[in-house]
């Protein structure tokens, strides 16, 4: 009776996700309003998002709201294509407040299926700017100490900012503050990738 209470203990353990993935909260560094903030994920077993909390430089409307837009399977070279990007979810009306972290639940879950995502942050509407940290690396994401953030079921490597969304100069490595909430499981959703032909 013991064995089977233990094991069911083990395998209810196992159901949980490592949620959140977390990086920094320090800041540091900014962008202008309505910029694009880039990292790469990694997803090792299929994963609902359910809410992102994200650092913001400079506050804006109760009503605004962050948008997630998923690409090829980086950011790297991608990031002035518009053509690549696919707006996935954005999170429910928030209010943002000044030098900290704004709550995101999402307004649509996010699911993924194992893979490699290049995602783009962006405040809707350009109504706010993101906080994030300079990297102590090279542009090559996850190559710094704080450029790399890991649970179980995903990896996070940053990562680069621009002042204007898919557009403009790419200044790298930023490093995005914030939370990835997320739940195992779900029906993951279909998104264009990037292969070499030949």
């Amino acid at each position: 009776m013991h064995r089977l209470a233990i094991a069911s203990c083990v395998l209810a353990a196992a159901a949980f996700a490592q949620s959140p993935l977390s990086t920094l909260n320090v800041g540091g560094n900014q962008g202008n309003q309505g910029g694009g903030i880039y990292f790469n994920l990694t997803v090792n077993q299929t994963i609902t998002i359910n809410q992102i909390d994200f650092r913001v430089a400079v506050a804006g409307q109760p009503q605004d709201a962050l948008d997630v837009w998923l690409g090829p399977t980086t950011y790297v070279g991608n990031v002035t294509n518009a053509a690549l990007w696919t707006l996935v979810s954005s999170t429910q009306s928030v209010a943002i407040p000044n030098d900290t972290l704004a709550i995101g639940p999402m307004a649509a879950n996010i699911t993924l299926g194992p893979g490699s995502y290049g995602v783009a942050l962006v405040a809707q509407n350009g109504s706010f700017s993101h906080s994030y940290t300079n990297g102590d690396g090279n542009a090559t994401p996850g190559s710094g100490t704080n450029q790399t953030y890991s649970t179980t079921e995903l990896t996070l490597e940053g990562g680069a900012a621009q002042n204007a969304f898919l557009q403009g100069g790419v200044f790298q490595p930023r490093i995005w503050n914030g939370d990835i909430h997320y739940s195992l499981g779900g029906t993951p959703i279909a998104v264009a990738s990037q292969e070499t032909y030949g």
